[in-house]
């Protein structure tokens, strides 16, 4: 009898952290669906001093089903995107990842801060630089 318990623990425990995996991930994804302001992007590159710009960018907004909308900011008509542009987005309890655009933002962001009102997201460029995006309903 021990020898069968053993597997069936084994078994409940993986699909405990599984499904508690799954419910932190569908926790963020409903925190997330909503209005957001873009409060600051900034771009660090390494050996170079600090660059901060407000990108031509005031807003972004994510819906239900992995759809999602990024606003233009009317002092940037003449910039990529400047009228704004529709995206997919999917997450993990940790992470999003943005597609369907040529932008910055198209890319895997960790999240570095997770609160209800305020969201800060951090990534790469696949080169030196960190870009930094916080974000605030």
């Amino acid at each position: 009898m021990k020898k069968t318990t053993i597997p069936v623990a084994f078994a409940a425990l993986a699909i405990f952290l599984l499904s508690a995996c799954a419910s932190a991930s569908k926790q963020f994804s409903n925190r997330l669906v909503g209005n957001w302001e873009i409060v600051q992007y900034k771009t660090e590159i390494q050996d170079m001093r600090r660059t901060t710009a407000f990108p031509p960018y005031r807003s972004i907004s994510f819906m239900k089903k992995g759809r999602g909308h990024v606003a233009a900011n009317t002092q940037y008509p003449d910039e990529k995107g400047g009228q704004g542009f529709d995206f997919e987005w999917t997450n993990t309890e940790n992470t999003v990842t943005m597609r369907g655009f040529d932008t910055e933002f198209a890319r895997s962001w960790i999240v570095v801060e997770n609160k209800k009102s305020k969201q800060v997201w951090k990534s790469t460029d696949g080169a030196n630089g960190v870009q930094t995006l916080e974000l605030r309903k």
